[in-house]
């Protein structure tokens, strides 16, 4: 959903990997929102910074 919201193709999650590029990416978020603390100042979700296809390619 939050690929869509910025105007991008959702990634396949049957791609091994796409699910790599994710993985890493939702870990690099994990780490900033642990170091983050309770200052609130790193909020939001994980970003999925692969390449994306089309549905249907």
């Amino acid at each position: 959903m939050r690929l869509v919201s910025k105007g991008r193709e959702p990634f396949d999650v049957s791609d091994p990997t796409a699910v790599q590029v994710f993985t890493r990416d939702k870990q690099a978020w994990h780490g900033k929102m642990v170091a983050d603390g309770n200052r609130l100042e790193h909020h939001g979700a994980a970003d999925f910074s692969g390449e994306t296809q089309p549905y249907g390619v």
